[in-house]
């Protein structure tokens, strides 16, 4: 037995409980040929994309260099704004609908509109407020 197993009970977690990773679409959203990585709103809910993160650059499914990142919000965040995969939502082969809520600010939704703007796969973005 070592020190870390003497240390702990049998009640004891080796990682915390992640129950917030049964909600896979607010860590990230796929648009188009691409994902956007959500900045989530709650710190309580941030480790998921650091978590997806990992999953995307290190899976062999993801190995093929054909998936662009439209938005990383798993990357240390300096400004206080937040986009969640939930208030994304695609509904044309060129037009991609963004929810403005507690969730998503309108920062965040006009960063995700010009990356996809400058690589030339969305020709409209509408943004909604959401009461």
């Amino acid at each position: 037995m070592g020190l870390w197993s003497a240390a702990v009970g049998e009640a004891d977690f080796v990682l915390p409980p992640l129950p917030n990773h049964l909600f896979t679409r607010d860590p990230a959203a796929v648009v188009h040929d691409g994902v956007m990585i959500s900045a989530m709103a709650l710190p309580a809910r941030r480790p998921e994309t650091v978590h997806l993160k990992a999953l995307l650059q290190h899976h062999p499914v993801f190995s093929q260099p054909t998936l662009h990142e439209w938005f990383d919000g798993s990357a240390t965040r300096t400004l206080p704004t937040s986009l969640e995969g939930g208030d994304v939502l695609v509904v044309g082969p060129r037009t991609v609908l963004i929810g403005l809520s507690e969730r998503t600010t309108p920062a965040a939704a006009e960063h995700l509109a010009r990356h996809l703007f400058a690589e030339g796969r969305t020709q409209h973005v509408l943004a909604i407020e959401l009461p």
